[in-house]
C-alpha cells in the first residue's frame, strides 16, 4: 500500500519519507503527511468507530502528538519574527493515516487524521474520516485445469562436475 500510494503521489510533487523507518508521503508544502496502516473491521464503515489493528511505535506517537497539538490551536496565528533557522515542519505537519482493512469480499480504505491513542498503543479515535469506496475481492476462485495428456517426456542430463 505504501508502494502504490508513493506512486501515485510523488507525480504530483509529494515526497516519500522514511525517517525512523517510518514511511511517509510528504505533500510539497510539508504540511500534510500520510502513513499506511492496517484497520480493524469497523474500518470503511460509517457507523462504526475503527481502531489500528495493532499498537503503533513512538513514530506514529509523534506524529498524533504533533496531530493533537495542531488540533486544539483553536485562535488565530501571532505574527512573529522570522526564525535565524527555518521552524522544523514536523511541528506543524498533519499526519494522516490511510486505513485498509481486507474483508472477506472487499477491501475497505479510509483517510483519517487521527486524535488519540489508547493505553494499548492503537490508534482509537479520529478527528476526520474519509470513506473510500470499497474495492470488491473477486469471490470465484481461479480455475487452473491440469495439463492434458500425452505429456512429452522430459529427459535431464544431469552429471556430476569434474
Amino acid at each position: 500500500m505504501v508502494r502504490a500510494l508513493r506512486e501515485y503521489l510523488l507525480p504530483q510533487q509529494w515526497e516519500r519519507s522514511d525517517e525512523n523507518n517510518y514511511s511517509l508521503v510528504i505533500n510539497p508544502s510539508g504540511a500534510v503527511a500520510i502513513a499506511v496502516a492496517t484497520g480493524d473491521d469497523a474500518t470503511g464503515t460509517t457507523n462504526a468507530s475503527p481502531t489500528t489493528k495493532s499498537s503503533k511505535g513512538p513514530s506514529t506517537v509523534e506524529a498524533v502528538t504533533s496531530n493533537q497539538f495542531q488540533l486544539s490551536l483553536d485562535f488565530p496565528p501571532v505574527p512573529v519574527p522570522a526564525p535565524a533557522r527555518p521552524a522544523d515542519t514536523d511541528d506543524k505537519r498533519m499526519t494522516w493515516i490511510l486505513l485498509v482493512h481486507r474483508a472477506m469480499n472487499e477491501v475497505r480504505c479510509e483517510l483519517s487524521l487521527p486524535r488519540s491513542i489508547g493505553p494499548d498503543g492503537r490508534i482509537d479515535s479520529w478527528q476526520e474520516r474519509i470513506i473510500l469506496g470499497s474495492i470488491p475481492i473477486d469471490p470465484e476462485a481461479l480455475e487452473i485445469p491440469p495439463p492434458q495428456p500425452p505429456l512429452p517426456d522430459i529427459d535431464v542430463d544431469v552429471r556430476r562436475r569434474a
